[in-house]
């Protein structure tokens, strides 16, 4: 099969790579799309692999096309999205069934070959069974939308969750226009539209996708334009997302929460936090509630998760499209995830959302 394979740090090859017939307890899925994550490009160019070599990729879809002989419940045939993580089952969290939590986990695409391939052999327990009213191509989005959830979740701002009335007003704000800061941003209109929700970040072209959804976007592009914001939006919030990953931004998240507010802090941290006895003082005397959110719950045996939530969400007609802003095929994955570093290293200027790899493509586009 057509591969692209990560051999070291900055060294991608397409290539062809065998596969093995499923085990088992696995089905092979022919792969329809693979969504591509800000983790793959540091995984990819900033030494972030676990090992080498690697296909990477963890937000994938597919059509089942083999089974392995103890698969009970899949069949040929079938559509379906991949839960990546892979829990032990033996600890005491997966035996709790918190399986997110899992202290020895495996994980598709990272510790483990995962979508950015033709074929990928899955662990049926990792198989999510979808309705045909669900399009291959946007589930592979199913991924990233229920680690959404999950944090909306956290917030207590999902469905029954919702603990606050109208008589406290919910006023969000998301720290990050990156495609996990739009999608909560969608979720939350989607979910209530008297919710007020502002997004902040630093780049203009992010905020622009959903200027015509939003009115409260705003642009802070450096750390003066952030102290004239606090000067006069301290404790304004309710409810804070922050979903960049910036230290910078995890501290201003307690800056513009208000008293007994909620912050989850989603984004994947690049450096060390310190933070100041002042703002220590600040999170005590406000009594703020901050809790972090890392994944997504899933467990096949309880319809309540997040996994599922998402797929009713993409069953009413929960709209994205204007946040893809690219699908290509594997032939071309290599040259995008080095224009995306080189945007998030400030070397260059490579705008964009959210890249899906469709697989199929590059078979089109050699034939052409």
């Amino acid at each position: 099969m057509k591969a692209v394979v990560l051999h070291s740090n900055k060294q991608l090859i397409i290539e062809d790579f065998a596969i093995n017939s499923p085990n088992p307890n696995e089905c092979q899925i022919k792969i329809a799309a693979t969504g591509v994550c800000s983790s793959d490009i540091f995984r990819s160019f900033d030494n972030g692999a676990y090992f080498y070599p690697l296909i990477m990729g963890h937000e994938l879809s597919g059509e089942v096309v083999a089974i392995g002989e103890n698969v009970k419940n899949i069949k040929v045939g079938d559509n379906v999205a991949v839960y990546p993580l892979i829990p032990c089952q033996n600890c005491s969290f997966c035996l709790n069934r918190a399986f997110v939590q899992c202290k020895n986990y495996d994980y598709y695409g990272s510790r483990r070959h995962g979508g950015f391939s033709e074929f990928l052999n899955v662990n049926e327990w990792n198989l999510i069974p979808l309705p045909f009213s669900v399009k291959l191509d946007r589930a592979a989005a199913l991924e990233p939308l229920s680690v959404c959830i999950h944090a909306i979740k956290k917030c207590g701002l999902f469905g029954k969750n919702i603990q606050q009335s109208y008589e406290n007003k919910i006023n969000v704000a998301i720290l990050g226009a990156g495609f996990l800061g739009l999608l909560c941003a969608k979720l939350l209109n989607w979910i209530d539209p008297q919710i007020s929700v502002t997004l902040i970040d630093r780049n203009k072209f992010k905020l622009d996708q959903n200027k015509c959804e939003f009115q409260n976007n705003i642009c802070l592009e450096n750390s003066e334009e952030w102290e004239k914001y606090l000067t006069r939006n301290s404790n304004q919030f309710s409810h804070v997302i922050e979903s960049c990953g910036s230290p910078d931004t995890f501290r201003y998240t307690i800056q513009i929460a208000q008293p007994g507010g909620t912050i989850v802090w989603m984004g994947n941290i690049y450096s060390d936090l310190e933070i100041p006895k002042k703002m220590v003082s600040s999170i005590l005397r406000k009594e703020l509630v901050i809790k972090g959110t890392w994944n997504s719950n899933y467990d096949p045996e309880i319809p309540d998760n997040d996994w599922y939530d998402a797929i009713n969400i993409l069953k009413s007609g929960f709209d994205f499209e204007n946040l893809i802003s690219e699908k290509i095929s594997l032939n071309e994955l290599p040259l995008k995830l080095k224009q995306l570093f080189s945007h998030k290293s400030r070397e260059s200027e490579f705008n964009t959302i959210k890249i899906f790899v469709i697989p199929s493509m590059s078979e089109e586009r050699s034939c052409n």
